[in-house]
């Protein structure tokens, strides 16, 4: 693709694949961006995709969600932050269904260079609602503050 800079967003599974993204990237990933979830991909089962699959306004398909129970194994990737020199952006929901548990954070400071959390109040996992205003000005302040310092 010839990138010769990028910013990388990842919510949910996809902070996780975010992550791996930054590290195998290094030299072109500006900044990571992690929404509401831990550096680890857990391995989904049938229970979770029943329970996804009853949300009302689920935002992924069956199909997807089988995949992830049938496909998914465990992956840490907390291990690739010591080859991540970008500055990352943890937005984490602040409600109790968020996927971040609030004890991982002092973690995730100890072992991240350059780390800015958010948590935004009125949300849960689903970072985008209720107001998904607040996560696109929280995203375009960071990036804009990373931007002057360059």
């Amino acid at each position: 693709m010839d990138l010769k800079k990028c910013y990388i967003f990842g919510h949910s599974v996809g902070g996780t694949v975010g992550i791996r993204v930054a590290y195998q990237m290094t030299d072109v990933v500006s900044a990571l961006i992690i929404g509401d979830f831990p550096p680890f991909f857990p391995p989904f089962d049938k229970s979770w995709v029943s329970m996804v699959l009853k949300e009302q306004k689920r935002t992924i398909s069956k199909t997807a969600l089988l995949g992830l129970a049938n496909e998914g194994k465990y992956l840490d990737v907390s291990d690739d932050f010591k080859n991540i020199f970008c500055d990352i952006l943890l937005l984490k929901g602040g409600k109790k269904d968020s996927a971040f548990p609030t004890e991982q954070i002092p973690l995730l400071q100890k072992r991240v260079r350059s780390l800015e959390i958010e948590i935004l109040a009125d949300s849960g996992h689903d970072i985008f609602r209720p107001t998904p205003d607040k996560l696109v000005k929280s995203i375009v302040k960071f990036i804009t503050e990373l931007e002057k310092k360059q």
